[in-house]
Parts: C-alpha cells; structure tokens; sequence
C-alpha cells in the first residue's frame, strides 16, 4: 500500500499546460491557426476513423467548432461551460467541447519545443516530471518503475506521465504506458486494477485522459495517438485536426464517449474512479498536494477521498503562498480534525518525502 498519496491539479502541468486562466486564449489562438494553415491533402492519417474526406473539410468543422466554443465561453473557464452543458444533459456539445480540448492538449504535449525561457506552456513535458521519475524511479526486471511507496491522484486531462516515459522508452506505443504505470483509467489492451496492485505505483486520472475513445465492442478505451515517436510527414497540426474530428465524429466501431471526463459527470450513485481513489489511499500516512487548488466543482469528490484517509499523518502542500493559505483552510474545514499541515515553497521540482 501506498503511504505517500499526491493530488495533481493544473498546476503540476503549469510549463506544458496553461493554467485555468490563460487556457481560453491560448486555446483559441492555437487551434485558429490550425485551422488556417496549409496541410497537403497528400498526407495520410494513420487514425483516420471518421468519415470526413478532406483535410479541408476537417479544418473547417474545427473552425467552425472553435468559433462555438469561444462564443459560449465568454469570459468564463472550460469547467463551467462543461458543468452548464452536463446539467442541462446536452451531451452533443458537451462532446463538442471535449473534442475541442482533447485536440488542443495533444497538440500542446507534441508540438516542437522551442529553445525559449522556460515559462508557462512552454515545453512538451513540464521539466518537473523528468526529474520526478529520475528520483523516484528505479530500475526493477525490465523497466524502470516509479517507487511503490508513491502513488498519485491527477486531477488533469494531460499526458505528461505517459510523455515522461517515453523519454525512457521511445519505442514503445502509448497503450503500453497504462501497464508501467499501473493507471487506471487502463487503456489499450491493459488489465490494470488497483484492487490488485496496491503494492505498486499506481496513477488514477481522475479527470480521465485527453486522446482516448472507448470501443463499443470490446468496451474498453483506446488511445488516438499512438505514440510520441516522429512520424516524419505526419505533422502536428493533422494529428490535432484527427483528434478532433474522431472523438467528434468517430466511426461505428467507437463511441460518443471521449477517454476525459470532468469530475460533476460522476455517477450519482458512486463512481468507479473515486472508489479506486479511495481504496488506493485508505492507508496512506502523507499527502502531497501539488499544484491543486481543490475547485467547486470538484469539492464532494475531494471531501470523499480526503475523509477515507484514516491513517493520515501529514499534508504537504507545494504552491504559492496564496495557494497555500487557501488549501490550508480548506483542509482544515473538510478534515475537522488537527492534522500538520507544512507548506512546501520550492516549486523548481515535485517535492518527495524521505522514503
């Protein structure tokens, strides 16, 4: 069992992944000119499950989709228009807004890295995770595996574990990721079940992942992108334009069911992912909170999991000073009981207990 649980929030992603605030631009902007560059119709797509017949034409329902988007939002985040679309049970443009943000975080986590400063958004892989698995990680058989006295509760859509690891093994495709890191969600052709590796590392998204569809057949999810690997003339911008339009508008053998799901689309009568949450950390002695600043919509889930954590010991919180604050009494609320609480102000690398 794991005795050191981390929640990840946007914050953990902040070098590869724009903060709640700054998504609605920079998603706009990216996808408008993905939507007006030129990308040869000569170029094959290796997932091309819809039906769409032209790179044209795809570029023009992200355009078109794109331009909806922008509109609802106004000035508000990508979590309440969803939260608004899920109460009204408008599942067609909730799907709508999850192909448009699925596109943009692959192509946020593949575009090519400039040599720029380091700042938000700014590399394929937040640099802190790198070091995370060069710490926390070693080498047992085969494979290098993170230590099994870590496992981690991710509340983001992104791949920057499976991306991190595919600096370790390039050649692998992404299914194979889901085994290595005992994540559930599983996809591909994994049998990950926490209920049996809780003496491993274990990762659950609690948000689901960006890029991936479930298969009416086989009910399982498959990830769109198959790797990280170059893929020579295939370029970025169709892989974000094939990410759309499949999750969009994907062929009979898939689902209108996208692999990332926002937390109020939980079942009310238990969800499956909270349920592993808890049964993965009923043990734990320290959590780690990085880059988290338990929001609204994701409060009963987070006072679910918080008040399973019967052996809890101590809270680190990574942040800000007025991130801290915040969590701090938050926690104190949820836990009504005297915990210690320690803020971790170092943000250039993930914080690690001694183990």
């Amino acid at each position: 069992m794991s005795k050191n649980i981390y929640i990840f929030g946007a914050g953990a992603s902040y070098y590869a992944i724009p903060v709640v605030n700054n998504i609605n631009k920079r998603l706009n902007e990216t996808l408008e000119r993905i939507c007006q560059i030129t990308i040869p119709e000569s170029l094959k797509s290796p997932i091309a499950l819809h039906n769409l017949k032209t790179i044209a034409e795809m570029q023009h329902l992200l355009k078109e989709t794109k331009d909806w988007l922008m509109d609802e939002l106004g000035d508000n985040s990508i979590d309440t228009l969803a939260k608004r679309l899920s109460d009204l049970n408008d599942y067609q443009n909730l799907t709508r807004l999850k192909a448009i943000l699925s596109s943009y975080l692959i192509y946020e986590q593949t575009k090519k890295e400039k040599h720029l400063k380091l700042s938000e958004a700014s590399r394929e892989i937040d640099p802190r995770y790198r070091d995370f698995f060069a710490r926390a990680g070693k080498r047992v058989g085969d494979y290098v595996v993170i230590n099994s006295n870590i496992s981690i509760l991710s509340w983001n859509y992104d791949l920057q574990f499976e991306k991190t690891y595919s600096t370790y093994y390039p050649n692998k495709d992404l299914s194979e990721f889901s085994d290595l890191l005992n994540s559930f969600p599983s996809y591909g052709n994994s049998q990950n079940n926490i209920l049996t590796n809780n003496d491993k590392f274990n990762l659950v998204k609690l948000n689901g992942t960006a890029g991936l569809l479930y298969h009416k057949s086989d009910k399982k999810l498959f990830s769109l992108l198959r790797n990280f690997k170059d893929k020579g003339t295939y370029t970025n911008e169709l892989l974000a334009l094939d990410i759309f339009v499949n999750t969009m508008n994907p062929s009979l053998s898939y689902t209108h069911s996208p692999g990332l799901k926002f937390a109020f689309e939980a079942k009310p009568d238990g969800d499956d992912l909270i349920e592993k949450a808890k049964n993965l950390c009923h043990d734990a002695e320290k959590l780690i909170i990085i880059g988290y600043s338990f929001p609204d919509f994701n409060r009963e889930f987070d006072i679910e999991i918080l008040r399973n954590l019967s052996s809890l010991k101590e809270i680190i919180i990574q942040d800000y000073e007025s991130g801290y604050d915040r969590n701090q009494e938050i926690l104190k609320t949820i836990l009504n009981e005297k915990i210690n609480i320690k803020h971790h102000k170092d943000l250039e690398k993930f914080y690690i207990p001694p183990l």
